[in-house]
Order: structure tokens, then sequence, then C-alpha cells
């Protein structure tokens, strides 16, 4: 999520992977409960940081010491579509966490975030509301 050129990132992690390998990304999820939110917040209030909508989701700009920062929402079914393009083929895709838990001050607040969070993964819900989601794929065998 803070990669700025995440599909060449991708690209080259799947270029390494062994076939029948498999890997794990994890990534914020842009049609989450929450980002709905971020987004509705950013439309009441005034950010310092840029946001750019892409086909593969929405990139937030900003800067830190200087030196330009991205955080990303993904939409996760971009991600698939990049991996099979990289001969890699998503055998599951699960929720990690409904709520960042960082988002929320200590205390009971977070503690009750962290309670629903299990559960959310505990009951294996779908993962689309889910701002973490966690894509589990598979290098095909070359044929």
């Amino acid at each position: 999520m803070h990669i700025p050129a995440w599909k060449n990132a991708l690209a080259q992690l799947c270029r390494v992977l062994k076939p029948g390998g498999r890997m794990v990304i994890v990534e914020s999820n842009h049609t989450s409960l929450e980002a709905m939110i971020v987004l509705l917040i950013r439309q009441l209030t005034t950010r310092k940081s840029k946001l750019i909508r892409t086909p593969e989701g929405m990139e937030f700009w900003s800067e830190k010491d200087g030196n330009p920062f991205v955080a990303r929402i993904a939409n996760m079914k971009a991600v698939i579509e990049c991996l099979k393009t990289y001969n890699v083929s998503t055998t599951m895709r699960i929720s990690t966490e409904f709520w960042d838990i960082n988002r929320f001050p200590s205390g009971i607040i977070r503690d009750t975030a962290i309670r629903f969070n299990r559960l959310w993964f505990s009951l294996r819900l779908p993962p689309f509301l889910s701002v973490g989601n966690a894509i589990i794929g598979q290098k095909l065998n070359k044929t």
C-alpha cells in the first residue's frame, strides 16, 4: 500500500516465484466500509493529502520529511487481474481485519475494534466489506 510503482514490484515478486510457489499479498480494500467512511470524511474536511483515483484503487499522496508518500486503498479485483497477467492464480481471498485498528485511540474503543476484527475473521465473513484483505496466489506451472 506504500509502494508507488506497485505493479513493477508485483511483477518482480511474481517473476522470482517458482512454479507452484505461493504468495500472500495483504492490501487495504477499496470496497470496505472503512474506505467509504474515509471518503465521506474527506468530503467534509480539508486534508493535506491529495486523492488520486485510478482503476487500481485510490491513492492518497502526501509528503513525509520532504519525500513523497503514498497510502493506497486497492481495487482488489484489479490486483487479482494483475496477478493473472503474471501467471499467478488466486486460490483464496480472505479478510485480515474489518477495521484498521491504527485509526482508533488506545483503550476501550480500540479493544472493541480488535474484538470485532477477531469475530469477523473467525466467522470467515466476506472480505469485500473488510479494509484488510489477503490474496493467496499460486504461480502456475508453465505449459
